[in-house]
Protein backbone atom coordinates (compact mmCIF):
# COMPACT_ATOMS: atom_id res chain seq x y z
CA UNK A 1 0.00 0.00 0.00
CA UNK A 2 1.58 3.34 -0.92
CA UNK A 3 -1.52 5.93 -0.13
CA UNK A 4 -4.60 6.48 2.08
CA UNK A 5 -7.81 8.84 2.00
CA UNK A 6 -6.71 11.00 4.50
CA UNK A 7 -9.81 13.37 5.79
CA UNK A 8 -8.21 16.25 7.91
CA UNK A 9 -11.07 16.87 10.21
CA UNK A 10 -11.57 13.54 11.40
CA UNK A 11 -8.05 13.45 11.94
CA UNK A 12 -7.86 16.63 13.76
CA UNK A 13 -11.19 15.48 15.80
CA UNK A 14 -9.36 11.92 16.58
CA UNK A 15 -5.62 13.59 17.76
CA UNK A 16 -7.23 17.15 19.02
CA UNK A 17 -6.13 16.24 23.05
CA UNK A 18 -2.88 15.22 22.08
CA UNK A 19 0.39 17.26 22.40
CA UNK A 20 2.26 18.10 19.45
CA UNK A 21 4.55 15.24 19.99
CA UNK A 22 2.10 12.72 20.55
CA UNK A 23 0.40 13.62 17.28
CA UNK A 24 3.61 13.09 15.39
CA UNK A 25 4.29 9.46 16.93
CA UNK A 26 0.99 8.50 16.49
CA UNK A 27 0.98 9.39 12.52
CA UNK A 28 4.33 7.57 12.34
CA UNK A 29 2.45 4.10 14.05
CA UNK A 30 -0.07 4.26 11.40
CA UNK A 31 2.01 4.78 8.14
CA UNK A 32 4.43 1.96 9.36
CA UNK A 33 1.30 -0.15 10.29
CA UNK A 34 -0.29 0.28 6.38
CA UNK A 35 3.11 0.48 5.27
CA UNK A 36 4.23 -3.03 6.83
CA UNK A 37 0.35 -4.39 6.46
CA UNK A 38 0.42 -5.69 9.89
CA UNK A 39 0.18 -4.74 13.33
CA UNK A 40 2.97 -2.91 15.26
CA UNK A 41 5.64 -5.19 16.70
CA UNK A 42 5.91 -4.11 20.76
CA UNK A 43 8.50 -7.26 21.23
CA UNK A 44 11.35 -4.83 21.62
CA UNK A 45 9.57 -1.14 22.82
CA UNK A 46 13.54 -0.03 22.39
CA UNK A 47 13.71 -1.41 18.94
CA UNK A 48 10.71 0.44 18.22
CA UNK A 49 11.35 3.48 19.55
CA UNK A 50 14.88 3.71 17.41
CA UNK A 51 12.37 2.35 14.27
CA UNK A 52 10.21 5.60 14.84
CA UNK A 53 13.19 7.80 15.63
CA UNK A 54 11.87 8.52 19.76
CA UNK A 55 15.28 9.32 21.44
CA UNK A 56 14.20 12.08 23.91
CA UNK A 57 12.56 11.25 27.01
CA UNK A 58 9.54 13.09 26.03
CA UNK A 59 9.05 11.11 22.72
CA UNK A 60 9.58 7.60 24.62
CA UNK A 61 6.71 8.93 26.68
CA UNK A 62 4.60 10.39 23.77
CA UNK A 63 5.39 6.70 22.13
CA UNK A 64 4.24 4.59 25.34
CA UNK A 65 0.78 6.67 25.78
CA UNK A 66 -0.04 6.35 22.75
CA UNK A 67 0.74 2.52 22.33
CA UNK A 68 -1.51 2.29 25.49
CA UNK A 69 -4.50 4.52 24.20
CA UNK A 70 -5.11 4.02 20.46
CA UNK A 71 -3.99 0.33 20.68
CA UNK A 72 -4.97 -3.44 21.95
CA UNK A 73 -2.23 -5.06 22.97
CA UNK A 74 -2.47 -9.38 21.73
CA UNK A 75 0.88 -11.06 22.25
CA UNK A 76 3.58 -9.04 21.27
CA UNK A 77 1.48 -6.96 18.90
CA UNK A 78 -0.01 -3.78 18.91
CA UNK A 79 -3.46 -3.87 17.02
CA UNK A 80 -6.30 -1.20 15.66
CA UNK A 81 -9.64 -3.11 14.30
CA UNK A 82 -10.31 0.40 11.61
CA UNK A 83 -6.63 0.47 10.59
CA UNK A 84 -6.90 -3.56 9.88
CA UNK A 85 -10.02 -2.49 7.95
CA UNK A 86 -7.98 -0.46 5.74
CA UNK A 87 -6.11 -3.05 4.54
CA UNK A 88 -8.95 -5.71 4.26
CA UNK A 89 -10.17 -3.61 2.09
CA UNK A 90 -7.02 -2.56 0.13
CA UNK A 91 -6.47 -6.22 -0.36
CA UNK A 92 -9.53 -7.38 -2.05
CA UNK A 93 -9.82 -4.35 -3.31
CA UNK A 94 -13.52 -2.98 -1.89
CA UNK A 95 -12.03 0.49 -0.37
CA UNK A 96 -14.51 2.89 -0.22
CA UNK A 97 -14.11 6.25 -1.47
CA UNK A 98 -16.94 7.80 0.50
CA UNK A 99 -15.29 7.48 3.79
CA UNK A 100 -12.54 9.83 5.19
CA UNK A 101 -9.58 7.96 6.84
CA UNK A 102 -10.33 10.18 9.71
CA UNK A 103 -13.13 7.49 10.15
CA UNK A 104 -11.36 4.35 9.87
CA UNK A 105 -9.26 5.74 12.86
CA UNK A 106 -11.94 7.67 14.95
CA UNK A 107 -12.91 7.11 18.42
CA UNK A 108 -12.37 3.62 20.44
CA UNK A 109 -16.18 3.28 20.73
CA UNK A 110 -16.88 3.00 17.23
CA UNK A 111 -13.81 1.05 16.40
CA UNK A 112 -15.76 -2.74 17.02
CA UNK A 113 -19.15 -1.90 15.13
CA UNK A 114 -17.24 -0.83 12.11
CA UNK A 115 -14.77 -4.03 11.96
CA UNK A 116 -18.09 -5.89 12.80
CA UNK A 117 -19.64 -4.21 9.54
CA UNK A 118 -16.66 -4.84 7.57
CA UNK A 119 -16.12 -8.11 8.11
CA UNK A 120 -20.03 -8.97 7.36
CA UNK A 121 -18.90 -7.28 4.06
CA UNK A 122 -15.25 -7.98 3.10
CA UNK A 123 -14.73 -11.98 3.35
CA UNK A 124 -11.19 -13.99 3.09
CA UNK A 125 -11.32 -17.16 1.33
CA UNK A 126 -11.45 -19.29 4.39
CA UNK A 127 -14.68 -17.02 5.87
CA UNK A 128 -16.17 -17.55 2.15
CA UNK A 129 -15.49 -21.24 1.96
CA UNK A 130 -17.66 -21.75 5.42
CA UNK A 131 -20.30 -19.57 4.86
CA UNK A 132 -21.00 -21.36 1.11
CA UNK A 133 -20.79 -24.87 3.34
CA UNK A 134 -23.26 -23.30 6.03
CA UNK A 135 -25.90 -22.19 3.47
CA UNK A 136 -25.22 -25.53 1.63
CA UNK A 137 -26.08 -27.70 3.83
CA UNK A 138 -29.22 -25.37 5.09
CA UNK A 139 -30.57 -25.96 1.31
CA UNK A 140 -30.13 -29.38 1.36
CA UNK A 141 -31.77 -29.84 5.04
CA UNK A 142 -35.02 -28.14 3.27
CA UNK A 143 -35.13 -29.93 0.45
CA UNK A 144 -34.59 -33.10 1.70
CA UNK A 145 -37.69 -32.43 4.87
CA UNK A 146 -39.59 -31.17 1.77
CA UNK A 147 -38.98 -34.95 0.05
CA UNK A 148 -37.90 -33.20 -3.37
CA UNK A 149 -35.42 -35.92 -5.10
CA UNK A 150 -31.93 -33.66 -6.10
CA UNK A 151 -28.47 -34.88 -6.24
CA UNK A 152 -26.06 -33.72 -2.92
CA UNK A 153 -23.10 -33.09 -5.35
CA UNK A 154 -25.40 -30.43 -7.56
CA UNK A 155 -23.64 -26.84 -7.76
CA UNK A 156 -24.50 -23.99 -5.37
CA UNK A 157 -26.85 -22.28 -8.00
CA UNK A 158 -28.96 -25.35 -8.65
CA UNK A 159 -29.12 -26.20 -5.02
CA UNK A 160 -30.45 -22.74 -4.41
CA UNK A 161 -32.92 -22.67 -7.72
CA UNK A 162 -34.32 -25.86 -6.23
CA UNK A 163 -35.01 -24.54 -2.86
CA UNK A 164 -36.51 -21.16 -4.43
CA UNK A 165 -38.75 -23.58 -6.21
CA UNK A 166 -39.93 -25.72 -3.75
CA UNK A 167 -39.24 -24.57 -0.29
CA UNK A 168 -39.31 -20.65 -0.49
CA UNK A 169 -42.21 -20.55 -3.40
CA UNK A 170 -44.34 -23.24 -2.24
CA UNK A 171 -44.02 -22.22 0.91
CA UNK A 172 -45.38 -19.23 0.22
CA UNK A 173 -48.39 -20.23 -1.36
CA UNK A 174 -49.52 -23.08 1.41
CA UNK A 175 -48.98 -19.38 4.11
CA UNK A 176 -51.00 -17.25 1.75
CA UNK A 177 -53.74 -20.74 1.30
CA UNK A 178 -53.80 -20.75 5.15
CA UNK A 179 -54.35 -17.39 5.82
CA UNK A 180 -57.40 -17.13 3.11
CA UNK A 181 -58.69 -19.98 5.10
CA UNK A 182 -58.45 -18.58 8.40
CA UNK A 183 -59.92 -15.33 7.41
CA UNK A 184 -62.72 -17.45 5.78
CA UNK A 185 -63.49 -18.97 8.96
CA UNK A 186 -63.18 -15.84 10.79
CA UNK A 187 -65.51 -14.09 9.05
CA UNK A 188 -68.02 -16.63 8.94
CA UNK A 189 -68.58 -16.41 12.56
CA UNK A 190 -72.40 -16.69 13.92
CA UNK A 191 -74.66 -13.09 14.70
CA UNK A 192 -74.15 -11.48 17.98
CA UNK A 193 -76.74 -12.80 20.78
CA UNK A 194 -77.00 -11.56 24.40
CA UNK A 195 -74.78 -14.21 25.71
CA UNK A 196 -72.04 -13.48 23.29
CA UNK A 197 -71.83 -9.86 24.68
CA UNK A 198 -68.64 -8.91 26.40
CA UNK A 199 -68.76 -8.96 30.23
CA UNK A 200 -65.95 -6.25 31.01
CA UNK A 201 -62.91 -4.57 29.26
CA UNK A 202 -60.26 -6.45 30.63
CA UNK A 203 -62.53 -10.18 30.61
CA UNK A 204 -60.24 -13.31 32.28
CA UNK A 205 -60.60 -17.26 32.05
CA UNK A 206 -59.16 -19.99 33.06
CA UNK A 207 -57.42 -20.57 29.56
CA UNK A 208 -54.94 -17.63 29.62
CA UNK A 209 -56.32 -13.97 29.38
CA UNK A 210 -58.19 -12.59 26.30
CA UNK A 211 -59.17 -9.34 25.02
CA UNK A 212 -62.84 -8.98 24.58
CA UNK A 213 -63.91 -6.22 22.26
CA UNK A 214 -67.42 -6.14 20.82
CA UNK A 215 -68.58 -9.18 19.10
CA UNK A 216 -66.34 -11.41 19.06
CA UNK A 217 -62.91 -12.82 21.15
CA UNK A 218 -59.39 -12.57 20.47
CA UNK A 219 -57.03 -14.80 21.92
CA UNK A 220 -53.66 -13.33 23.01
CA UNK A 221 -50.27 -13.98 21.90
CA UNK A 222 -49.42 -16.52 24.80
CA UNK A 223 -52.66 -18.41 24.29
CA UNK A 224 -52.69 -21.58 21.55
CA UNK A 225 -55.71 -22.07 19.66
CA UNK A 226 -57.31 -25.67 19.00
CA UNK A 227 -58.18 -24.75 15.32
CA UNK A 228 -54.50 -23.84 14.60
CA UNK A 229 -52.13 -26.46 15.06
CA UNK A 230 -48.42 -25.88 14.95
CA UNK A 231 -47.03 -27.26 11.95
CA UNK A 232 -43.80 -26.84 10.20
CA UNK A 233 -43.19 -25.34 6.37
CA UNK A 234 -42.38 -28.94 5.64
CA UNK A 235 -45.80 -30.60 6.92
CA UNK A 236 -47.25 -27.57 4.53
CA UNK A 237 -45.42 -28.31 1.34
CA UNK A 238 -46.10 -32.01 2.03
CA UNK A 239 -50.51 -31.53 2.51
CA UNK A 240 -49.96 -28.82 -0.70
CA UNK A 241 -48.41 -31.53 -2.35
CA UNK A 242 -50.98 -34.64 -1.49
CA UNK A 243 -53.45 -31.95 -2.01
CA UNK A 244 -52.06 -31.58 -5.57
CA UNK A 245 -52.23 -35.10 -6.52
CA UNK A 246 -56.13 -35.26 -5.57
CA UNK A 247 -56.84 -32.59 -7.59
CA UNK A 248 -54.81 -33.56 -10.68
CA UNK A 249 -57.08 -34.43 -14.18
CA UNK A 250 -56.32 -37.42 -15.34
CA UNK A 251 -55.72 -38.34 -18.62
CA UNK A 252 -59.00 -39.16 -20.81
CA UNK A 253 -59.20 -42.83 -20.96
CA UNK A 254 -58.46 -42.58 -25.02
CA UNK A 255 -55.28 -40.66 -24.69
CA UNK A 256 -54.14 -43.46 -22.18
CA UNK A 257 -55.04 -46.22 -24.22
CA UNK A 258 -52.86 -44.72 -26.78
CA UNK A 259 -50.17 -44.59 -24.80
CA UNK A 260 -50.79 -48.25 -23.58
CA UNK A 261 -50.74 -49.06 -26.88
CA UNK A 262 -47.49 -47.36 -27.81
CA UNK A 263 -46.10 -48.90 -24.84
CA UNK A 264 -47.36 -52.83 -26.45
CA UNK A 265 -50.13 -52.81 -24.30
CA UNK A 266 -54.13 -53.33 -24.88
CA UNK A 267 -55.93 -51.75 -22.50
CA UNK A 268 -59.73 -53.25 -22.25
CA UNK A 269 -61.16 -51.47 -19.42
CA UNK A 270 -64.79 -49.49 -19.41
CA UNK A 271 -65.30 -45.95 -18.39
CA UNK A 272 -66.14 -46.84 -14.99
CA UNK A 273 -63.09 -49.31 -14.04
CA UNK A 274 -60.98 -46.59 -15.92
CA UNK A 275 -62.07 -44.13 -13.21
CA UNK A 276 -62.07 -46.34 -10.67
CA UNK A 277 -58.46 -47.20 -11.05
CA UNK A 278 -57.41 -43.62 -11.48
CA UNK A 279 -58.98 -42.73 -7.83
CA UNK A 280 -57.14 -45.54 -6.74
CA UNK A 281 -54.14 -43.97 -8.30
CA UNK A 282 -54.46 -40.61 -6.60
CA UNK A 283 -55.27 -41.85 -2.72
CA UNK A 284 -52.20 -44.20 -2.96
CA UNK A 285 -49.75 -41.48 -4.74
CA UNK A 286 -51.53 -38.63 -2.03
CA UNK A 287 -50.81 -40.43 0.68
CA UNK A 288 -47.03 -41.30 -0.51
CA UNK A 289 -47.01 -37.25 -0.89
CA UNK A 290 -47.25 -37.17 2.51
CA UNK A 291 -44.73 -39.23 3.09
CA UNK A 292 -42.30 -37.27 1.61
CA UNK A 293 -42.58 -38.73 -1.80
CA UNK A 294 -44.54 -36.38 -4.55
CA UNK A 295 -45.18 -36.55 -7.73
CA UNK A 296 -44.99 -33.27 -8.70
CA UNK A 297 -45.16 -32.78 -12.90
CA UNK A 298 -47.87 -34.02 -14.88
CA UNK A 299 -45.06 -36.03 -17.39
CA UNK A 300 -44.32 -37.87 -14.41
CA UNK A 301 -48.07 -38.35 -13.58
CA UNK A 302 -49.16 -39.93 -16.31
CA UNK A 303 -46.18 -42.16 -16.68
CA UNK A 304 -46.96 -43.65 -13.18
CA UNK A 305 -50.56 -44.18 -14.12
CA UNK A 306 -49.28 -45.59 -17.80
CA UNK A 307 -47.09 -48.20 -15.54
CA UNK A 308 -50.20 -48.45 -12.61
CA UNK A 309 -52.74 -49.73 -15.70
CA UNK A 310 -50.30 -52.24 -17.58
CA UNK A 311 -49.88 -54.07 -14.07
CA UNK A 312 -53.35 -54.33 -13.83
CA UNK A 313 -53.39 -55.35 -17.64
CA UNK A 314 -51.08 -58.17 -16.86
CA UNK A 315 -52.72 -59.07 -13.70
CA UNK A 316 -56.08 -59.50 -15.93
CA UNK A 317 -53.56 -61.56 -18.35
CA UNK A 318 -53.02 -64.09 -15.65
CA UNK A 319 -56.19 -64.24 -14.21
CA UNK A 320 -57.89 -65.16 -18.07
CA UNK A 321 -55.21 -67.86 -18.08
CA UNK A 322 -55.83 -69.56 -14.98
CA UNK A 323 -59.17 -69.34 -16.01
CA UNK A 324 -58.84 -70.67 -19.81
CA UNK A 325 -56.28 -73.55 -17.89
CA UNK A 326 -59.19 -74.23 -15.65
CA UNK A 327 -61.80 -75.21 -18.31
CA UNK A 328 -59.55 -77.88 -19.86
CA UNK A 329 -59.60 -79.41 -16.92
CA UNK A 330 -61.88 -82.51 -16.15
CA UNK A 331 -65.28 -82.15 -14.49
CA UNK A 332 -67.89 -84.42 -13.88
CA UNK A 333 -70.32 -81.82 -15.12
CA UNK A 334 -68.96 -81.97 -19.19
CA UNK A 335 -67.92 -85.67 -19.44
CA UNK A 336 -69.96 -88.73 -20.63
CA UNK A 337 -69.82 -91.43 -18.24
CA UNK A 338 -71.64 -93.55 -20.35
CA UNK A 339 -69.73 -96.49 -22.68
CA UNK A 340 -70.42 -100.31 -24.32
CA UNK A 341 -68.36 -101.36 -21.39
CA UNK A 342 -70.82 -100.65 -18.48
CA UNK A 343 -73.74 -101.07 -20.73
CA UNK A 344 -72.73 -105.02 -21.55
CA UNK A 345 -70.84 -106.31 -18.26
CA UNK A 346 -72.92 -107.91 -15.96
CA UNK A 347 -70.54 -107.68 -12.66
CA UNK A 348 -71.44 -104.24 -12.20
CA UNK A 349 -74.61 -102.59 -11.14
CA UNK A 350 -73.95 -98.67 -12.55
CA UNK A 351 -73.00 -97.41 -15.50
CA UNK A 352 -69.55 -97.04 -14.34
CA UNK A 353 -66.45 -99.07 -16.15
CA UNK A 354 -64.34 -100.85 -12.76
CA UNK A 355 -61.24 -98.77 -14.06
CA UNK A 356 -62.09 -95.52 -16.39
CA UNK A 357 -59.78 -92.63 -17.08
CA UNK A 358 -61.79 -89.15 -16.96
CA UNK A 359 -60.25 -87.32 -20.15
CA UNK A 360 -61.52 -86.97 -23.72
CA UNK A 361 -59.50 -89.31 -26.29
CA UNK A 362 -59.34 -86.48 -28.56
CA UNK A 363 -57.92 -84.18 -26.41
CA UNK A 364 -55.46 -86.14 -25.43
CA UNK A 365 -54.17 -87.28 -28.94
CA UNK A 366 -54.58 -83.48 -29.64
CA UNK A 367 -52.00 -82.62 -26.61
CA UNK A 368 -49.63 -85.51 -28.23
CA UNK A 369 -49.62 -83.48 -32.07
CA UNK A 370 -47.53 -79.93 -32.35
CA UNK A 371 -49.02 -76.92 -33.78
CA UNK A 372 -47.04 -74.84 -36.16
CA UNK A 373 -47.11 -70.71 -35.68
CA UNK A 374 -45.06 -68.91 -38.06
CA UNK A 375 -43.41 -71.95 -39.48
CA UNK A 376 -42.50 -72.79 -35.87
CA UNK A 377 -42.97 -76.02 -34.10
CA UNK A 378 -44.80 -75.18 -30.67
CA UNK A 379 -46.77 -77.79 -28.66
CA UNK A 380 -50.55 -76.72 -27.60
CA UNK A 381 -50.96 -74.47 -24.07
CA UNK A 382 -51.50 -76.97 -21.11
CA UNK A 383 -54.91 -77.71 -20.74
CA UNK A 384 -55.58 -76.82 -24.25
CA UNK A 385 -56.37 -77.99 -27.66
CA UNK A 386 -54.43 -76.98 -30.92
CA UNK A 387 -57.62 -74.97 -31.73
CA UNK A 388 -57.92 -73.40 -28.17
CA UNK A 389 -54.42 -72.62 -28.48
CA UNK A 390 -53.97 -70.54 -31.62
CA UNK A 391 -57.80 -69.03 -30.71
CA UNK A 392 -56.02 -67.68 -27.48
CA UNK A 393 -52.58 -66.83 -29.18
CA UNK A 394 -54.79 -64.86 -32.24
CA UNK A 395 -56.68 -63.24 -29.00
CA UNK A 396 -54.25 -61.70 -27.46
CA UNK A 397 -51.44 -61.53 -29.55
CA UNK A 398 -50.06 -57.71 -29.67
CA UNK A 399 -49.75 -55.15 -33.05
CA UNK A 400 -46.48 -56.04 -34.45
CA UNK A 401 -45.71 -59.50 -32.62
CA UNK A 402 -45.24 -62.54 -34.17
CA UNK A 403 -47.88 -65.31 -33.16
CA UNK A 404 -44.70 -67.70 -32.58
CA UNK A 405 -43.76 -64.47 -29.84
CA UNK A 406 -47.18 -63.81 -28.39
CA UNK A 407 -47.44 -68.00 -27.48
CA UNK A 408 -43.99 -67.71 -25.79
CA UNK A 409 -45.05 -64.71 -24.05
CA UNK A 410 -48.45 -66.56 -23.22
CA UNK A 411 -46.97 -69.56 -21.95
CA UNK A 412 -44.77 -67.91 -19.61
CA UNK A 413 -46.95 -65.95 -18.05
CA UNK A 414 -49.00 -69.14 -17.77
CA UNK A 415 -45.82 -71.04 -15.81
CA UNK A 416 -45.61 -67.89 -13.66
CA UNK A 417 -49.11 -67.79 -12.66
CA UNK A 418 -48.56 -71.58 -11.59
Amino acid sequence: MHSVFHNLTDWNNETNYMSRTEKTVFFDLYSMYLLSEKPIDGGDIALLERRLSCHSEDEKQALAFVLKDKFKKAGKYYKRAAWDKILKDYKWGKRTKGNAIGNDIGNAGNEGGNAGNHDSNVLSNAERVAKHKKERKAIIADLINTGIAFDKKSSIANLRTLHEKHVVIAGNETGNQTNAKNTAITSNYEPVTNNHQPVSENAHTNAGEVIVHDSFVTPTANQPTVTQPVTTKADQIRSQHSSDIENWVAPTIDEMRGELFRAGKLMQLTEDQYELHVKEFKAHYAEQALLGKPLLTDSNRKAKLRKWLAGEIDKQKITEARQEKAKGRFTTDNENWSGTTAKNSSHFDSDLPPIYHPSHENAKADDNMPLFLNGCKRMPLPGMTNPETEAYVDRYVQPGEARVAAYDRLLNDMQEAV
